[in-house]
């Protein structure tokens, strides 16, 4: 059966149609088959949470003002860990130019081993328990503190206060566990009236008489 120039012709152009169709053709039947798409990045995980700042961790963190003298009479009595603790404390802390106020020498001496006793009681006039917030301070006539005894507030008409006579330069400086306040000076503890003070030790025996 001959083939006729149109026969021809028409295969011509079916090729021709089929040649133009692949040179269109999508990549995926061009170069064969499509890799998958890549799976994407997980997210990062975000970053922990910063650890919570108690007492200590402010007071050393703290540049102005700075509380070296504190931090290291602390540790010369015995307190740095009760001030880690639990709590909640309030800490009317005095900073180093309030230890400046004191003198060398009488610190110096408070600093030995054997004035820690008189040392942990200084210190211990400046911490009661409790998280006293200015607000709440400001309501108060004496905050009773862990020496035992108290500390005397005067609240001025603005709601402004001082305790023994010295206003805070920085109020509520919130940690984890209480709350400070920076203090200009050194409060001393007044002298206990008789029958008064921390109770006694029920595991310590009886002085005798």
């Amino acid at each position: 059966m001959s083939i006729t120039r149109r026969s021809l012709f028409s295969i011509a152009a079916a090729a021709a149609a089929v040649l133009a169709a692949l040179a269109f053709e999508s990549p995926v039947f061009a170069k064969g088959a499509a890799k998958p798409p890549a799976k994407p990045a997980p997210a990062p995980k975000p970053p922990p949470p910063p650890k919570a700042k108690d007492l200590i961790d402010e007071l050393t963190e703290s540049k102005d003002p700075t509380f070296k003298t504190l931090l290291d009479a602390l540790k010369a009595a015995d307190l740095t860990a009760t001030l880690r603790g639990k709590g909640p404390f309030t800490l009317f802390a005095p900073t180093d130019n309030a230890f400046l106020l004191v003198g060398d020498e009488k610190l110096a001496d408070l600093m030995k081993p054997e004035n820690k006793a008189k040392l942990k009681a200084i210190l211990s006039y400046h911490v009661a328990a409790g998280k006293l917030l200015a607000a709440d301070v400001a309501k108060l006539k004496e905050i009773k503190t862990a020496n035992g005894a108290s500390l005397t507030v005067d609240v001025a008409a603005d709601k402004s206060w001082t305790v023994d006579g010295v206003a805070p330069s920085k109020n509520d400086v919130v940690a984890s566990n209480g709350v400070i306040y920076f203090m200009g000076s050194v409060l001393m503890p007044k002298e206990p009236a008789p029958g008064t003070g921390p109770a006694p030790d029920p595991k310590k025996p009886p002085a005798p008489k």
